[in-house]
């Protein structure tokens, strides 16, 4: 199948600008490269900013560029991945165990998992990349800066962000 990877793996710790084993943002693949057969088992939440990516998500191939978005599940098959030599993007890693934490504080029943399997790639509107590019700048801010409430701010930012999230996706259910 591949080699697991999780966001302790030293590759993903190196480019991180936070990074706490649930939660993890970064902007660098640095030396994260998808040349080989890997399966996460976190979800990848990765918007393109510039040039153009592509991978086999399960064997389906997804191409993009900016403002096309990738959520890749715990546990889906990630291989022949490409980019750009310009390619720039913003990617959230959540474990599975904290997104089911903050799913449970907002008292939802939203299935994110079930989504984001049938949908693992989206085009979003220049107000909705803006948007996602507001959110992952305040937590890579607010990840660095200490404050005797810093979970409750992380947290607080990533449930606004996946109801952001759940809104967007909305729109594309019902189109």
């Amino acid at each position: 199948i591949g080699e697991k990877k999780n966001l302790n793996d030293p590759k993903i710790v190196n480019v991180a600008t936070y990074n706490d084993g649930n939660l993890a943002l970064w902007d660098d693949w640095g030396d994260i490269r998808l040349n080989k057969t890997i399966q996460t088992n976190f979800f990848a939440i990765v918007l393109c900013i510039q040039g153009k990516a592509s991978v086999h998500i399960n064997g389906n191939l997804y191409v993009a560029g900016p403002g096309d978005l990738f959520v890749c599940m715990p546990d889906v098959i990630l291989n022949d991945a490409l980019i750009s030599a310009d390619f720039r993007c913003h990617c959230i890693g959540v474990t599975a165990d904290y997104i089911q934490r903050i799913v449970m504080m907002t008292n939802n029943n939203w299935n994110i998992r079930l989504f984001f399997e049938s949908h693992p790639f989206m085009s979003l509107a220049p107000s909705e990349v803006e948007e996602f590019c507001h959110y992952y700048n305040m937590l890579c801010r607010k990840a660095v800066q200490p404050s005797r409430y810093h979970r409750e701010i992380i947290d607080g930012l990533i449930t606004a962000f996946f109801y952001d999230m759940r809104t967007i996706m909305d729109k594309l259910i019902q189109s």
